[in-house]
């Protein structure tokens, strides 16, 4: 495995322990490697962060290409499953800590907000597909989507998640749900 990744996987592991306090001297600790050798991948934290953000996004989409092309999956099935993808790699990953996102590392934060906006092809396809199919209602998708963002925004611009004490896989999977249920069309 190469350095970058393993020091990526060391950032998680602290993240996980620590929040966004952790620290490089963590990192290097965790790797049994310097400081020094940590700032040649990554200029600082904030890059490091950066990187994390990048890596859990990358993941998130290979997600929703998993339940894309999941043939046991029906539609509604595929709606809910690609609205909540959630890579296990995270499972456990506390994201309460993540609103800090906005003051801390404002250019992290706008490139989360990027990825929130963007790369909503699969999901209006799907949707789309529902609404043919008969198992959703017609809706305005422009306006699911801004709720869908604004939920899942806040996650990260305020401390919703550890005010509640709700991990952020749980809180996901009942925006999902309340989401889903009112644009499914009830089949008795």
């Amino acid at each position: 495995m190469e350095l970058r990744e393993r020091i990526i996987e060391a950032a998680f592991r602290a993240y996980k322990q620590k929040g966004l306090k952790f620290t490089m001297d963590d990192l290097a600790k965790d790797l049994s490697i310097s400081k020094k050798t940590i700032y040649t991948i990554f200029d600082d934290k904030g890059s490091l962060i950066d990187a994390l953000v990048e890596e859990v996004f990358k993941e998130v989409k290979i997600c929703e290409d998993q339940v894309m092309h999941d043939e046991s999956l029906d539609t509604l099935g595929k709606v809910k499953g690609i609205l909540a993808a959630f890579p296990d790699l995270f499972e456990n990953l506390d994201a309460s800590g993540l609103y800090v996102l906005r003051d801390k590392y404002p250019m992290t934060y706008r490139k989360v907000q990027r990825h929130l906006e963007t790369g909503w092809e699969q999901t209006f396809s799907i949707l789309n597909q529902g609404v043919k199919e008969g198992v959703l209602r017609p809706f305005n998708m422009a306006l699911f989507k801004l709720m869908y963002e604004a939920t899942l925004e806040s996650f990260f611009t305020r401390d919703f998640l550890s005010v509640h004490h709700l991990e952020y896989r749980d809180a996901l999977n009942q925006i999902v749900e309340i989401m889903v249920e009112g644009i499914t069309i009830d089949q008795k």
